[in-house]
């Protein structure tokens, strides 16, 4: 990114942690400038034990700077075993962001 161009009022970000068969999403948004939104978290599981999906929506208020940590998802994922999380973030300034994140990886297994 050029130096001359401001960083975007709002970045989001999802991780993963594992321990073990547990895996545990970590989603977060930061903020350059002040922002007030509305955010919504969608976890989904599939695997051979069946579908899961976890949900979660909140409204945020952030000063500049700041970073807001939704509450981690944990997930216990058996073999063969796939997840998707999706965190959509509806801020004041009229922008929409999206961050997606899927996993494990197949060179990365449980």
């Amino acid at each position: 990114m050029p130096a001359d161009l401001p960083p975007p009022p709002l970045a989001c970000s999802l991780s993963e942690h594992r321990a073990g068969m547990q895996v545990e999403i970590l989603a977060e948004i930061r903020a350059n400038s002040v922002q007030r939104g509305l955010y919504r978290l969608r976890v989904m599981k599939d695997g051979p034990s069946g579908r899961t999906q976890v949900s979660q929506q909140a409204a945020f208020s952030l000063e500049p700077g700041a970073v807001a940590r939704m509450h981690r998802v944990s997930l216990s994922m058996e073999r063969q075993a796939r997840y998707r999380a999706v965190l959509i973030v509806e801020a004041g300034d009229q922008a929409t962001y999206r961050c997606e994140r899927s996993g494990p990886e197949a060179a990365d297994p449980l």
